[in-house]
């Protein structure tokens, strides 16, 4: 008898658990997926318009590997440490609030850098490379 009501609770919350989980763990998929493929990527590709085509395939992949990777790393290692340090999930949420602002701070003064600003005159018309293409 208690060995059957044990079985009857587990399936129980199994049940729950899967019925809860699944649909929140594919709207999260199709969420960040969706971003990925209509915001980010395209964003990422639109920084290499401006140079030449063997430029940007040469810097492209070394950003996708070597920066990427590295920066996996140092985010890694440093919420591990800052772990380690006895800083709690408030703490690594504040930091992080301050990286964000202090990117948008960059990103800002980037888009209003002059030596930004397309160029006027006899400029080619931008070669958007494989992204126009797929």
């Amino acid at each position: 008898m208690l060995r059957c009501w044990l079985w009857s609770r587990w399936r129980g919350t199994q049940w729950t658990v899967l019925g809860y989980g699944v649909p929140l763990l594919v709207a999260m998929m199709v969420g960040t997926r969706g971003f990925t493929y209509g915001m980010t990527k395209p964003a990422s590709d639109a920084l290499y318009t401006r140079v030449p085509r063997e430029t940007r395939y040469k810097g492209k992949n070394f950003v996708e590997t070597a920066v990427w990777r590295l920066g996996d790393l140092v985010v890694t290692s440093g919420i591990s440490g800052l772990g380690k340090l006895g800083v709690g999930l408030a703490g690594i949420a504040l930091i992080g609030t301050g990286a964000s602002t202090l990117g948008t701070w960059v990103a800002r003064k980037a888009a209003t850098s002059p030596d930004l600003a397309p160029e006027i005159g006899n400029a080619p018309p931008p070669d958007f490379g494989e992204a126009a293409r797929s």
